[in-house]
């Protein structure tokens, strides 16, 4: 399962095309690690900002956020699997996290803020889900 930042016009409530190149695809667990960094909700992973206040919460991230340097992959605690977003259906099975590189979290804020400007340029609304 993964999360994609993608692009809404806010005036037609379509998805704007001609930029998909912008958009971000990212695994559930980095989405959530994600939005944690930028400040947002992760209970559900889908929202969305103005392309102001997503761009804000980029460059607030990439201006204190400590260097990544990333998850090994490694075996879910009871505890990690209840903390997820449909946690308690994982049940007694083995879940698997598959872990980051280091200089994940800042390669990917580098991409999200590139969607992000177009989105404040354009007043668009940044879109996750």
């Amino acid at each position: 399962m993964s999360v994609t930042f993608f692009l809404v016009n806010t005036a037609t409530d379509a998805i704007v095309e001609g930029v998909e190149e912008l958009e971000v695809n990212v695994s559930n667990s980095n989405a959530m690690h994600l939005l944690r960094t930028l400040g947002f909700n992760t209970e559900e992973l889908s929202g969305e900002a103005t392309g102001e206040i997503f761009l804000g919460a980029v460059m607030l991230a990439q201006g204190i956020a400590p260097a990544d340097e990333g998850v090994p992959m490694h075996e879910l605690t009871e505890a990690e699997k209840r903390a997820m977003p449909l946690g308690a259906l994982f049940g007694n099975a083995t879940v698997i996290e598959c872990g980051r590189h280091p200089g994940y979290t800042d390669e990917r804020l580098v991409q999200l803020r590139s969607l992000a400007e177009v989105a404040n340029q354009r007043d668009l609304m940044v879109v996750w889900g």
